[in-house]
């Protein structure tokens, strides 16, 4: 059974954070903490509960697979999968909404132009 790699769940609520344009202390303010157990966390430092886990997923807007997804031993989502997740986290409900347009698009191209 693989453990939580809490440097690696730090490293990725950091790195969700700051593209999000969130401080630690606003972070914190959101799920009802300090910046100080934001800091361990991120550093991984620290674990956190499950009550903290959920909140600072719901506040960033990212799936928890996302965030646990070094410590998953199987996971259904493939390294491309996950790396459209990381862009759309940190767009706007706008954005993300004319990317999922524009993606549908171009597959309609290539789906066109595929020689069978």
């Amino acid at each position: 059974m693989k453990n939580i790699d809490f440097e690696s769940l730090g490293i990725r609520i950091k790195d969700i954070r700051t593209q999000k344009n969130i401080t630690q202390d606003q972070l914190a303010e959101m799920i009802g903490s300090d910046r100080a157990v934001i800091a361990r966390i991120e550093n991984g430092n620290k674990g956190c509960s499950m009550d903290y886990f959920v909140s600072i997923a719901n506040a960033l807007e990212i799936s928890a697979d996302y965030l646990l997804l070094d410590s998953l031993e199987f996971s259904e989502k493939t390294s491309e999968e996950v790396e459209i997740s990381q862009i759309l986290s940190g767009c706007t409900s706008e954005e993300t909404t004319i990317l999922i347009r524009t993606i549908n698009a171009l597959r309609e191209i290539i789906k066109a132009f595929t020689i069978k």
